[in-house]
């Protein structure tokens, strides 16, 4: 189950500043260095892949070092030698972005968890709040069809059903792992034909959840004794 994640060391906005202005500078200075390319100049472009690295490292060590007079005459020694030392450079420049974009990265992915959490209990509160209060029931219904609405789409898209109050129905040929959405307001449980009981899932309304897979058949209950639902799955079509 996700969990908050503490983060005791933010980024203070005096490191953002400091940041951007460094930023600022790098970017500068790539500006300047920055070759502009024909399209079949980057068509044609040779790169080194990492299988031949060892060769331009062995290239260099015996024949151009070892047996310098093999150099063709349109290239100098020192030309040669200074393509390998800016290569270097570049690859220990973008090493040490790589690190950084990672380490933004982590805390990104840190800081989007916890966002997500928190919206997840903000839903899950007006989910329950939307069985008594109609104004918050529509916004949720606003909601679920645009977040939370399995897609249509394709040849297995999302067959909708009503159910009635106090209703068991069952539903056949699912497909696992989908959607199975609750888009009215009500609450259903779910089990597969055949089941044990304790493996009842409740579906709180306008909230979903993934089919278990070996879920191919299964009997959907309206837990309402007044009101009628609608839900939503995804059926295997021939």
């Amino acid at each position: 189950m996700s969990q908050k994640i503490p983060v005791p060391n933010p980024i203070t906005p005096v490191n953002i500043t400091a940041i951007n202005t460094n930023s600022a500078a790098i970017q500068a200075i790539l500006d300047a260095a920055k070759i502009n390319l024909s399209y079949q100049q980057k068509k044609s472009e040779l790169g080194i892949a990492i299988t031949r690295e060892s060769e331009v490292i062995d290239v260099n060590n015996m024949l151009v070092i070892a047996h310098p007079n093999q150099l063709p005459a349109n290239f100098s020694l020192s030309e040669y030698n200074g393509n390998i030392a800016y290569r270097n450079t570049l690859k220990g420049i973008k090493s040490v972005l790589e690190t950084q974009v990672s380490a933004i990265d982590s805390l990104l992915g840190v800081t989007s968890n916890n966002l997500m959490i928190q919206t997840i209990q903000v839903l899950d509160n007006a989910r329950n709040e939307a069985i008594s209060d109609t104004m918050i029931a529509e916004v949720m219904t606003v909601l679920t069809a645009k977040y939370f609405h399995p897609s249509s789409s394709g040849k297995n898209g999302a067959t909708k059903f009503s159910i009635g109050s106090g209703e068991s129905i069952t539903i056949s040929a699912l497909i696992a792992e989908k959607i199975f959405t609750n888009s009215g307001s009500v609450i259903l449980s779910i089990l597969n034909v055949g089941g044990i009981v304790t493996n009842t899932i409740r579906v709180n309304p306008f909230s979903g959840f993934a089919i278990p897979r070996g879920w191919v058949n299964i009997v959907v209950t309206n837990l309402s004794p007044t009101t009628e639902g609608e839900f939503e799955v995804f059926i295997k079509t021939v």
